[in-house]
């Protein structure tokens, strides 16, 4: 038996303070979502994203630039090329369903010749098959600027990707705890299947 409705929004940064600031806005606008830190040096995702992906994801929120990419590596192109690799093909379900894409950027210039890279290329012929994914409904974005706290150091930063990379390595067990603790009562299992 599972204890939650399927998950439909993922968010996806490298900055843990970024991260939090999404996943706890949307949590308080009462949408449920799951998180994934990006970590940048070992290119991949934490914790590590279900295998297939997420069936019923209907939207994935990502950094934009997710490996701090500078100067000539920062063009369109290869900001989609990474989002396609590091986030796409990990996260969305090779037989999902329709979800939207929404670019949580500071650097709106490139958003919208990322999502049409993003589009194209995500379903490519050239693509081998088990790495295709369906395409974005849409393509939007979001400004990080207004919903991002100010004034966070370094030593803050630190903290909080301690504390994202230590809850990533407890949350299967915090799972099984909360089901252990459900199961023990008939009327809870009842009242969490209703």
């Amino acid at each position: 038996m599972d204890l939650v409705a399927p998950i439909r929004v993922v968010v996806v940064d490298d900055k843990p303070t970024h991260l939090f600031s999404i996943v706890n806005g949307l949590t308080l606008a009462g949408i449920p979502c799951v998180w994934h830190l990006y970590d940048v040096e070992k290119h991949q995702l934490i914790p590590s994203p279900p295998e297939g992906g997420y069936p019923h994801l209907r939207m994935l929120i990502s950094d934009l630039n997710i490996r701090e990419m500078v100067d000539a590596n920062r063009d369109a192109k290869t900001l989609a090329g990474v989002l396609i690799s590091e986030v796409i093909q990990p996260l969305v379900a090779r037989d999902g369903g329709p979800y939207s894409l929404v670019l949580w950027t500071n650097v709106e210039a490139h958003a919208e010749e990322v999502g049409t890279h993003i589009v194209d290329r995500v379903t490519a012929e050239q693509v081998p098959p088990n790495d295709r994914r369906p395409a974005p409904l849409r393509v939007s974005t979001l400004a990080k600027g207004a919903f991002l706290p100010s004034g966070i150091d370094k030593a803050t930063e630190d903290s909080l990707s301690a504390m994202f990379n230590e809850t990533a390595q407890r949350s299967k067990e915090f799972r099984s705890a909360v089901r252990r603790a459900v199961s023990s009562d008939p009327r809870l299992l009842l009242v969490s299947a209703w």
